[in-house]
């Protein structure tokens, strides 16, 4: 009889224990979901912008080169064009047995 007792106040404990759990995580997850973020903006960056345009910049981009397509066509095909590779001088059979004798000797 003793021993069902304690199961029972086991298991009370322990469902008042997950019943606990479950309530803390579902307020914690509530409270972080509904609190305002925090935004940090500096000074710098709530500085007025200038009204007004710089026209240097403005005329460099107006006097820039203007390729027509001929000339980009050109320059493809000279892209595609294939290169002449250069071969790489092949060893000597006399560097390869100087080294081989340079490895061997103590």
């Amino acid at each position: 009889m003793i021993k069902l007792k304690k199961r029972a106040d086991y298991l009370t404990l322990a469902i008042l224990s997950v019943i606990m759990v479950f309530t803390w995580t579902g307020v914690s997850v509530y409270l972080t979901l509904t609190k305002p973020a925090k935004i940090k903006v500096s000074k710098k960056q709530l500085a007025p912008l200038q009204s007004k345009f710089d026209l240097e910049t403005l005329e460099t981009l107006n006097q820039r080169l203007i390729i027509s397509q001929a000339e980009l066509t050109a320059f493809e095909e000279q892209k595609t064009r294939p290169t002449v590779e250069h071969q790489m001088p092949e060893a000597s059979p006399t560097a390869i047995e100087s080294t081989e004798a340079a490895e061997l000797t103590p």
